[in-house]
């Protein structure tokens, strides 16, 4: 049986908020204490006629060439055996994760997959730092560093709030200004 299950809900298929909150409380301790870091991957996550359904509306299978490559500094591999499949864990500021080469599928098979991602800030929260995706090189690999992204983060670190661009007021852009 799926974890989640949807219902009609005036012609719409949705999920019932209350029971997603139960199912989510009972895998607390799971996700909390899972190794190297917090994450879960759960099978049956959604009923596989639903699936069935979304299957026949997703894009057309394209080719692609791929390959397998060991990655390095790998800490955490999932490879589903099922279609109906979930991994969900935190991503912040030092969080590494991603898919950076083409998967490499069985002939006659290609992965079919739907990320969602759900911003959460604790209320008042000041960070002080804005960050866009800063994507890593990897060794034996043809990446090039994004100088422009890295002087922008380093720019965001040491320079002091007050200061910043953008920042509601920032002194820098009123003395820039005058």
């Amino acid at each position: 049986m799926a974890l989640l299950n949807f219902a009609d809900v005036r012609g719409y298929r949705a999920l019932d908020a209350q029971a997603c909150r139960v199912a989510g409380s009972a895998l607390t301790e799971r996700y909390a204490s899972a190794s190297p870091f917090p994450h879960i991957a759960i099978d049956d996550f959604v009923p596989r006629e639903i699936l069935r359904d979304v299957l026949t509306d997703f894009p057309a299978r394209r080719e692609q060439t791929a390959f397998d490559r060991h990655q390095e500094r790998l800490k955490y591999q999932f490879s589903p055996q099922q279609c109906g499949s979930a991994v969900i864990f935190n991503t912040d500021l030092d969080s590494y994760h991603g898919h950076p080469d083409p998967l490499a599928c069985p002939v006659g098979r290609s992965r079919r997959s739907i990320a969602t991602y759900y911003y959460t800030v604790p209320r008042n929260a000041d960070f002080g730092i804005e960050r866009e995706t800063q994507f890593r090189v990897r060794p034996v690999s043809d990446d090039r560093r994004d100088w422009k992204m890295i002087l922008h983060h380093v720019m965001q670190d040491w320079t002091p709030p007050a200061l910043r661009k953008g920042r509601r007021g920032a002194l820098l852009p009123r003395l820039l200004s005058r």
